[in-house]
């Protein structure tokens, strides 16, 4: 729903259908949202939400945090600060997936309850030997918390009334107080007489060492993608469309197939740059697919092969990638995500000039 929302919304050129697009669109990620809270309250309360322990730069995370929310924010006609205060170029050991879900819900729900004012993160990073304290508040002018409620804020499924009318499942909070604790910090709530929320966490890492620039950079590097031949595998006749349409959006040709087993084949039968694979599918699933490409001669086995999977916990995409993809797409595709998976995987050396080998 919202992968071919999101291609009539680019594509469309009536100026007066273009809200009733953004409603299906902010819809569809209003429920996208209540799927996610869902699951991760799941895991939580089954013991099995996971924290990576990964190196991580602060200040980008702020940056990434602040290039999510600044447009929202510009919308609703509000003044958004994100402020970062510690040492330059600091790097902890921590789980950025997880520390951005924190802050993104915070300031989700910041924007969604102000309706005028300002909405403010800061976090504040002191080093002390070995160890980095990470400090952050969220604060925003919205109508606050009345005090005798401050306490079941971080309850899962309470909601303020205003709540329940701008739609949720009050879970955002509960799940980042199971975040925050799994990390061994704190998260408390602050409401002024004047109203005004304010929500902030304490969490001590470990310091690392910064990664080298030209590691940085090459990561970082992006670029253009080339006119690629890309095959497509999904079961789900939708999901092909989109993948399909984004394809040539991106000025790419493909194909697409229904399952693993006419994946493989495809592989074998035409000069394809890159597979767009998803994971569950019918007679063959994505994982034994790439198993038997990996399998085939050269040069059909270095095939650059991403995981298209709905499976959004972190170390499920750390699993397709040990198991040989070369990168993984989350569903519902988001059209940016798609396309730097695409541009990276069309930049491996070894790969670049694939189909004119095989065409040869």
């Amino acid at each position: 729903m919202l992968g071919v929302a999101e291609i009539i919304a680019r594509r469309l050129r009536q100026k007066e259908l273009k809200p009733y697009v953004q409603t299906i669109l902010d819809s569809g990620e209003t429920l996208l949202r209540l799927l996610t809270d869902a699951l991760d309250f799941s895991r939580a309360d089954a013991g099995q939400l996971e924290l990576e322990q990964q190196p991580l730069a602060v200040a980008a995370l702020m940056t990434d945090v602040a290039n999510l929310w600044t447009a929202r924010a510009s919308e609703k006609g509000l003044d958004f600060t994100v402020a970062y205060d510690g040492p330059p170029g600091l790097w902890v050991l921590g789980d950025a997936v997880r520390l951005k879900q924190v802050f993104n819900n915070l300031i989700g729900n910041a924007l969604k309850f102000t309706d005028q004012g300002s909405v403010t993160a800061h976090l504040r990073a002191e080093r002390d030997g070995v160890h980095v304290r990470l400090r952050a508040e969220v604060a925003d002018t919205g109508p606050g918390v009345e005090g005798d409620r401050l306490h079941s804020i971080f309850q899962p499924f309470v909601q303020e009334d205003a709540g329940r009318a701008k739609g949720g499942t009050g879970l955002g909070l509960s799940i980042c107080r199971e975040l925050i604790e799994r990390m061994d910090g704190r998260i408390t709530a602050s409401s002024g007489e004047a109203g005004g929320l304010t929500v902030s966490f304490d969490i001590v890492l470990r310091h690392v060492e910064a990664m080298a620039p030209k590691a940085l950079n090459a990561e970082r590097a992006e670029p253009a993608l080339p006119p690629l031949h890309v095959l497509i595998a999904d079961d789900n006749k939708t999901n092909r469309l989109v993948a399909e349409t984004l394809c040539g959006m991106f000025g790419c040709t493909s194909v697409s197939v229904c399952d693993g087993a006419q994946a493989v084949a495809a592989v074998c039968a035409g000069a394809f740059d890159l597979v767009l694979m998803d994971i569950k599918m019918p007679v063959m699933d994505g994982q034994a697919a790439l198993i038997h490409i990996r399998g085939l001669a050269e040069p059909f086995a270095s095939i650059p092969v991403l995981a298209l999977t709905a499976n959004a916990d972190p170390w499920d995409a750390v699993a397709y990638l040990k198991a040989g993809f070369d990168g993984v797409v989350e569903k519902p595709i988001n059209p940016a995500n798609l396309l730097a998976a695409m541009q990276k995987a069309a930049s491996y050396p070894a790969r670049a000039d694939l189909a004119h080998s095989l065409a040869g």
